[in-house]
């Protein structure tokens, strides 16, 4: 009798490598407060430079499947991990120009790496414990924002900002150092055939999604989704400050909502493969999201402690929770040998997402000065999302 289940240790590895490419990119946004005005910009547009850098993950996701069948997914992962420590090591140099090569780094970097997943995921997985296996890998997100959240304001307490950038650095050669002995398994079914460019091959994809109805739909449930959660991961710890929270408090704060990520993804993975269908669960999440998003107006730092921890947690548990389920999804219904491909297109339209709403939250605190009106907002758009995943079950009976 097994332990663990087969293709745990796989998973959790691939786990690893999301949490390198999430907390080199939230490692800036933790670092905000102090990093920026050393650049000489304020700290509000760390919206603008999360945006930034998932423009570029948006064509690089989609550019990265050609690279992915010839040379195999751990070894994109691989140069992931190269390009995201370098990435983080030009942030230190604190000039303008350092600060979008990070930026453009971070996106090459971030791209590639839910398309190199689905493959490897897919085959240490089945129906059963497919949504629990993906929301475990997606956990990583939530566990590199809580290693930026602990490590860059302590270790800032304790010398300054760019040691702890530096820090979560190398967790990128770790993860290097990790794939190899991987690479003999996973990347064996690479292809020897001599890469070919066009533009219809870059954008095919993205074509491959917009031409099937549901996936369409679904795709754009995600663009609100993971705005959402970005804007959340974004700002979170400047609002706290702005409501009179120390950057450690807060750090503290950002921590407890990527405990409630991980623990959430997985948790609700295993509601969506158990008793509820993807769908349904998907909808959840979203509702709750909505209702935490709201309760931002009310945190203080009157807050008795405890209180504040849990809200933090039910924040990271909802906004965080949802992209597990979402990616197997996407992976099930795929036909075989097209994993990548189809994630690679989903992945897209969820980054631009990403691109679109972080700069949105930020233009209306620039242009009111008020975060509520952000917050309440982007609650907004999660309900309607949540609406449109009821609507498309209804036209489209057959999806689970």
């Amino acid at each position: 009798m097994q332990l663990f289940p087969a293709g745990l240790g796989v998973t959790l590895a691939m786990m690893f490598t999301m949490a390198v490419g999430s907390s080199a990119i939230l490692a800036v946004a933790v670092s905000a407060p102090d990093s920026f005005p050393d650049i000489g910009i304020s700290d509000s547009y760390v919206g603008l430079f999360t945006g930034f850098v998932y423009f570029v993950s948006m064509f690089f996701g989609s550019f990265c499947t050609r690279f992915i069948t010839r040379y195999g997914p751990i070894r994109i992962l691989q140069i992931s991990a190269i390009a995201s420590t370098l990435g983080l090591s030009f942030f230190t140099l604190a000039t303008p120009t350092a600060t979008i090569l990070c930026a453009i780094l971070l996106g090459i970097a971030y791209g590639p790496i839910n398309p190199s997943h689905a493959p490897v995921l897919l085959r240490v997985s089945h129906s059963g414990n497919r949504g629990v296996f993906f929301s475990i890998k997606q956990s990583g997100v939530t566990v590199g924002g809580a290693a930026a959240a602990v490590i860059v304001p302590y270790i800032a307490v304790f010398w300054n900002w760019r040691a702890g950038i530096f820090a979560i650095a190398l967790m990128g050669i770790i993860s290097i150092l990790m794939l190899q002995p991987m690479r003999a398994e996973y990347d064996r079914d690479r292809s020897n055939t001599k890469l070919t460019w066009s533009f219809s091959q870059l954008v095919q994809p993205v074509i491959d999604v917009f031409k099937n109805p549901l996936l369409r739909g679904f795709a754009l449930v995600g663009f609100v989704y993971a705005g959402v959660q970005v804007s959340v991961g974004s700002y979170f710890v400047v609002y706290l400050v702005t409501r009179e929270f120390s950057l450690v408090d807060a750090g503290i704060c950002f921590l407890f909502v990527n405990i409630g990520g991980v623990i959430g993804r997985v948790a609700w993975g295993g509601l969506s493969d158990k008793w509820l269908t993807p769908k349904y669960t998907l909808t959840l999440i979203g509702v709750v999201s909505a209702v935490s998003l709201c309760g931002m107006y009310l945190v203080s730092d009157s807050w008795n402690v405890f209180l504040l921890y849990v809200f933090s947690f039910v924040i990271g548990a909802s906004t965080h929770g949802w992209n597990g389920i979402f990616l197997a999804e996407i992976a099930d219904h795929a036909p075989a040998g097209e994993s990548h491909n189809w994630t690679a297109g989903v992945q897209f339209v969820i980054y631009a997402g990403v691109a679109v709403m972080p700069p949105l939250f930020g233009g209306i605190i620039l242009a009111t000065g008020n975060y509520s009106i952000a917050f309440f907002m982007i609650a907004a758009f999660t309900l309607i999302a949540s609406a449109a995943l009821i609507w498309l079950y209804r036209v489209y009976p057959g999806y689970r």
